[in-house]
């Protein structure tokens, strides 16, 4: 199981932030478990979702646990999971070799973390969608966590250098995530569901004149 699907299973949906809190990744895969997660204390709490995550991949009767988790889901989006599918269908998702890559050229790039369980995550794709729809966007790569690095050997420079990009670099705790990138260099980002278009619109402006 990779080190990202064991951080999709770490995740507690608290329901307050418009956002998935989520533990180290890392921490638990050295220790070969999943910890339990600390939520976040902030005001105006909606219903919080701590329906487990972990069986969506279930082969068995994979439909029926969609549409469950879907359900249990809908005070937070009504976004279903094909319907994210189609919305960030114009992103590219990278691989652990890509990844690397990129952070070792000049171009100017988005990371979006995230994973169709995360029902913020789904409702942010909409206007993530818009985003990706206009003409000056730079290119999205999807990091989806529910597989990405599933290949990876715990021991090798890669793991631990993509390791330290995402614990120290990223510091991602939350999804959705969406980082613009130069290089290896971070731009800005965000990390709420409510991100609104006009905040990734100046977001891009900033990234397009980076030196």
């Amino acid at each position: 199981m990779s080190f990202f699907k064991k951080l999709a299973l770490s995740i507690l949906v608290a329901g307050t932030l418009g956002i998935c809190n989520m533990t180290s990744v890392f921490a638990s895969v050295k220790n070969n478990i999943v910890k339990a997660p600390q939520q976040t204390n902030v005001v105006n709490k909606r219903p919080s979702n701590k329906q487990p995550i972990n069986t969506v991949n279930n082969p068995v009767n994979e439909a029926a646990t969609i549409k469950k988790i879907e359900k249990q889901q809908l005070n937070v989006t009504h976004v279903t999971f094909k319907q994210y599918g189609n919305n960030i269908k114009r992103t590219y998702e990278v691989t652990p070799v890509k990844l690397t890559s990129l952070l070792k050229s000049k171009k100017t790039y988005y990371l979006f973390f995230g994973f169709r369980s995360c029902p913020y995550c789904r409702n942010f794709s909409k206007t993530l969608s818009k985003f990706m729809k206009q003409s000056k966007t730079r290119t999205v790569y999807y990091v989806n966590i529910e597989n990405f690095g599933s290949d990876l050997n715990p021991n090798s420079t890669m793991y631990k250098d993509l390791q330290n990009f995402i614990e120290k670099k990223v510091v991602l705790k939350t999804t959705p995530t969406i980082v613009a990138m130069k290089g290896n260099k971070m731009m800005g980002s965000f990390r709420d569901s409510r991100t609104s278009l006009k905040q990734l619109q100046n977001l891009n402006v900033k990234l397009i004149k980076s030196k």
